[in-house]
């Protein structure tokens, strides 16, 4: 039922370009943050073009994030 749902009409589609869209407000807040001195140290290992945001991290911020969100780290050992 619930795939049913989601295919019908254009559920899926507006799921995705919602999706699309805060992981490019995402990108778009921590460049302004950059910009305005507020955030320091991240940067971007790939570009934002669909709903994935690939950050670099300075030490530590990833464990610090980790207590209020969930994400995954794509290469550790980048920082990413």
């Amino acid at each position: 039922a619930q795939l049913i749902a989601l295919l019908e009409g254009d559920l899926w589609l507006r799921n995705a370009r919602h999706a699309n869209a805060m992981a490019a407000r995402l990108r778009a807040e921590v460049e302004a943050g950059l910009a305005a001195g507020t955030i320091r140290g991240v940067g971007f290992s790939q570009a934002t073009q669909s709903n994935g945001v690939f950050a670099t991290l300075p030490d530590g911020v990833a464990d610090a994030l980790r207590e209020r969100f969930r994400f995954y780290d794509w290469e550790a050992a980048k920082n990413e």
